[in-house]
């Protein structure tokens, strides 16, 4: 049983993975995104209370999950690994194919180039050093999914913003005419060999595979291509920003932050946390598993979040503190709370005092 479920997982190509909970309009409560709706060729998206897809239509592009805000769709047909694993085969030249253009001895063969997300540009730029990546986009202009190659144009151009910043030599180069030849393929890496080639601890969670046989249920997964960049691109301090800005946002939270939380709560990537410590209330936000959808900004009831730029690359696996304030003791139930909460109440009494003046 387990065998025949793996087989399927890994050889079917399937629609695009849903994540509910992540959806920004399942979290704001009313249709307000509508860009994998409006970009996929195919129409296969409906949105009906939330996304459905339809999977008779779907032909698995992929294009949706490049644009989706909150990564609450992503890619069930496409392991970003297992593309940057053909990546390390020893060719100088790296050929980046759809499957409606193939060419012999191209490295990377995908559904769609437009369904491939920024971040595994930057992560394949970043892992292929000095050599020449180049995409085939010879038949794009006549594609009937041409429509949707201005999704191409902004994930190539937010991948070349974030290299800008790295200070990162490599260019993308697109082709599209005329024949292009390869020297003769190399044979794939194994991923043994892929491992290898980070420091070591890098990629410590399990096969996508396994990932998707145990832990189906988890919603706080970060999305492959993010775990591609950030082991490719590693936590050296040497990456100091002189734009200041890159593709990740970083979050500054105002003195107007009362500590309720609901940033946490209403953050799809969960990249929000909050901590407890010698009498101190600490807002915590770990850049690394943020969406940069803006939702926590938008949504924040005391509007106390805004973007700030980035000074350096930020750390891998720490979460920076945004907001640090004393506790104190609800008023009612004696529970701590921040200092921050004018009301003195928790967010249980304080509900329950609403809930008596309506009902006076």
């Amino acid at each position: 049983m387990l065998k025949s479920y793996l087989v399927e997982k890994i050889t079917s190509a399937k629609k695009p993975q849903v994540t509910p909970k992540g959806c920004l309009n399942q979290r704001k409560g009313q249709q307000g995104c509508s860009l994998c709706l409006d970009a996929c060729p195919a129409k296969a998206l409906a949105w009906k209370g939330k996304v459905i897809i339809d999977g008779t239509v779907c032909d698995g592009c992929n294009i949706c999950t490049a644009l989706c805000p909150s990564q609450a769709l992503r890619p069930a047909s496409v392991s970003y690994r297992e593309l940057l694993s053909k990546a390390g085969g020893g060719s100088r030249t790296l050929l980046v194919t759809c499957r409606e253009s193939p060419v012999p001895g191209a490295t990377i063969s995908v559904p769609c180039l437009a369904g491939l997300h920024w971040e595994f540009f930057a992560a394949l730029a970043l892992f292929s050093k000095k050599q020449k990546l180049f995409l085939y986009l010879t038949n794009c202009a006549t594609c009937f999914r041409q429509s949707s190659l201005w999704v191409l144009k902004e994930s190539l151009e937010k991948a070349a913003t974030f290299l800008k910043a790295l200070h990162h030599p490599v260019t993308i180069k697109s082709i599209f005419a005329g024949d292009f030849s390869l020297p003769a393929a190399s044979p794939d890496i194994s991923r043994r060999e892929l491992f290898s080639l980070f420091k070591a601890g890098a990629f410590k969670t399990v096969d996508k595979v396994m990932d998707d046989f145990l832990y189906e249920s988890r919603d706080d997964v970060i999305p492959e291509q993010r775990q591609c960049i950030k082991e490719v691109v590693g936590q050296e301090d040497k990456f100091y920003l002189e734009e200041g800005n890159l593709p990740f946002r970083n979050w500054q939270v105002g003195e107007e932050c009362s500590g309720c939380g609901f940033c946490r709560g209403i953050c799809p990537q969960g990249s929000w946390e909050i901590s407890r410590e010698d009498g101190f209330f600490l807002l915590s936000h770990f850049p690394w598993k943020c969406a940069s959808c803006g939702l926590c900004a938008a949504l924040c009831p005391q509007e106390a979040i805004q973007v700030e730029p980035w000074r350096k690359l930020p750390p891998k696996d720490k979460g920076i503190a945004k907001k640090t304030m004393p506790l104190q003791r609800c008023r009612r139930c004696t529970s701590q709370i921040p200092g921050g909460n004018s009301g003195g109440l928790c967010g249980s009494c304080a509900k329950k005092e609403l809930l008596k003046k309506r009902l006076k």
